[in-house]
């Protein structure tokens, strides 16, 4: 018999095409096969079928997709985030690939999604996890990529958990949703996912629920993983068990439960995000957030307030792929410290402008006395740190909060650069440290610092002395027999700190050969959220070099086979975060810089 879809022949008593899956109408039944005697037992199905459906959509984007995905967006595909709008308004959980047609300039060519995808395949574990994945479902489901998925799938594919409070050994209650564009040949790939699984002993049946075809697995008990499958608007929807189903069926249904989609604080967060994208992640839930929090064991993020939901949008664009994040803190919750934090003026990162290009990492933020505040000043955690605050007052005169950091008002930043003194007189770890802020009333924190340092080479044996520097005066701080020598000084209305006298006069002559004019910096940087408080940066090259640098023959064998290839596509990570706002919205960019030739 020949498939009324392509033509291709087929023997008599197939049931699925085997050029490309169609169903078949047999002309010869095939013979009844006896089920298999069922044995009590508790199978984890679910932890390979939830591998499956996490990993499914980023295997149709990274495997075999990214031509064909080009197509879709100059198709018209467009955002439809149709799952929303299909799982209830107490959705702990949501990630969605569902691209908006912008992103399609990145796949223009194969040569461009090659380049653009590079980022999401050199993730560690997600390449092989992949191919695991689908050398699994063609084993056990005859299952191929280019013929059964991408024949069918559309321009929407994502994972909604339901429920996350499930008993030992029992699965989330989760649907995996995926546009389709053929019915028939999507069809045929839940068939397969159904022959497969009766293969290995399980036993399906199906229902009529609202008009709507039901296939489930028959649960062998109570709260087992019993996977069920529809096309529910054009959407497939695989649940966990049949009860996931009808929840997405009642849902999406007109007149139906309050739904994700119209959620006041999912709408809040998404609104914040940018449209376009790839796809986000959504995750709701204060007590989901609050059990992160604990096993953190933080009161709550630092810096922030009592969270309420977060999301985090990833896309390409410019030069490499950005992450965006956003999340909800209640505002009543902040504090004074972080009110004041919301109306300060943005960084504009001035002090890369005084640190040499050969800069590895850089971290700058400003208000070092109000970040202390805002991140530490009222968490109990802090309490031992506090107590040893008082400590160093009691014995030096010297409040390092009121004294030293309150007067950090401006931008401050440290820089990571290669020192091959080594890190505070180690010369294993051939790295150094330099510290820039910029001060208001310099000379009362010159003298803290001068009786600070006066007081540990009274009491710790520490020896001081003094060095210029280009104009400058530099306090040397040694301690004997260690190698160990910290400087300190100002210039002007800036604060320069050096973990050797090399890395002071590196600071002192940054401004010949800036990091703000380094092009992986400016690269980086560019696409940052404009009112960020905080930036972070990290020259991937630079860093590679030093970090290989200190590595014998056999450890620098095994970070090329097994470290250098996740790195390579990376020119730099850069990170911008901007302060919670008055509203209780924080938000923040990560943007990982890739490889251009």
């Amino acid at each position: 018999m020949n498939c009324t879809e392509c033509g291709a022949p087929n023997d008599n008593t197939a049931r699925f095409c085997v050029q490309c899956g169609a169903p078949l109408a047999s002309t010869v039944p095939a013979p009844p096969q006896p089920l298999p005697v069922m044995e009590p037992r508790r199978p984890r199905r679910w932890l390979r079928w939830a591998a499956i459906a996490g990993l499914a959509s980023l295997l149709v984007v990274m495997l075999c997709g990214a031509v064909l995905l080009g197509a879709y967006f100059f198709l018209g595909f467009n955002h439809t985030n149709q799952t929303a709008k299909m799982v209830p308004a107490d959705t702990p959980m949501l990630l969605s690939f569902s691209p908006d047609p912008r992103q399609a300039i990145h796949f223009r060519t194969a040569e461009d999604a090659q380049a653009a995808l590079a980022a999401f395949a050199a993730v560690p574990g997600v390449r092989e996890a992949a191919e695991e994945i689908g050398d699994q479902l063609a084993q056990d489901f005859d299952i191929e990529w280019d013929r059964d998925v991408m024949s069918w799938i559309g321009p929407e594919a994502s994972l909604a958990i339901l429920d996350i409070e499930a008993g030992a050994g029992d699965a989330p209650t989760m649907i995996l949703t995926a546009a389709t564009r053929n019915q028939a040949r999507s069809d045929a790939f839940l068939a397969k996912l159904r022959q497969g699984t009766e293969a290995e002993g399980a036993e399906f049946a199906e229902e009529e629920y609202k008009g709507v075809q039901i296939v489930y697995m028959v649960p062998e008990y109570d709260g087992a993983f019993a996977p069920a499958f529809a096309t529910v608007k054009g959407l497939v929807v695989i649940g966990s068990n049949l009860g996931a189903v009808h929840e997405a069926i009642d849902t999406g249904s007109a007149g139906g439960a309050a739904r994700l989609a119209d959620e006041e604080m999912y709408r809040r967060v998404m609104d914040q995000l940018p449209a376009n994208r790839l796809g986000y992640f959504y995750l709701s839930s204060e007590a989901l957030l609050s059990e992160l929090q604990e096993l953190q064991g933080l009161e709550a993020p630092l810096g922030l307030g009592s969270p309420q939901a977060m999301g985090v949008s990833f896309s390409l664009g410019g030069d490499g792929v950005r992450l965006d994040y956003v999340m909800s803190v209640d505002p009543e919750s902040l504090t004074a410290a972080q009110l004041e934090a919301a109306e300060a003026p943005a960084n504009r990162h001035q002090t890369a402008a005084l640190l040499p290009d050969e800069t590895v990492a850089y971290v700058s933020s400003q208000g070092m006395g109000t970040a202390w505040e805002t991140a530490y000043g009222s968490s109990e955690e802090m309490q031992e740190v506090r107590e040893i605050l008082d400590q160093i007052k009691a014995e030096t005169g010297v409040d390092l909060v009121d004294d030293v950091l309150a007067r950090l008002t401006g931008e401050f930043a440290l820089a990571l650069l290669p020192d091959p003194a080594g890190l505070l007189g180690d010369d294993t770890v051939p790295v150094g440290l330099i510290v820039v802020a910029q001060v208001k009333q310099p000379e009362e924190l010159k003298a803290s610092l001068d009786k600070l340092a006066a007081s540990l080479e009274e009491e710790a044996g520490l020896v001081l002395d003094q060095d210029q520097i280009d104009g400058a005066t530099f306090t040397l701080v040694q301690v004997p027999d260690s190698g160990t020598t910290i400087g300190y000084g100002l210039k002007g209305d800036l604060l320069i700190i050096g973990s050797s006298p090399t890395m002071l006069r590196a600071a002192m002559q940054g401004r010949e050969r800036p990091l703000s004019d380094d092009a992986t910096f400016r690269a980086a940087v560019r696409p940052l959220p404009g009112r960020a408080a905080s930036y972070i940066f990290v020259d991937v090259d630079k860093a590679v070099r030093l970090i290989y640098d200190t590595m014998g023959a056999a450890e620098r064998a095994d970070f090329d086979e097994n470290v250098r290839p996740y790195l390579e596509p990376f020119r730099a990570i850069s990170m911008g975060a901007e302060p919670v706002d008055k509203r209780g919205i924080a938000r923040g960019v990560l943007f990982l810089t890739i490889r251009q030739d």
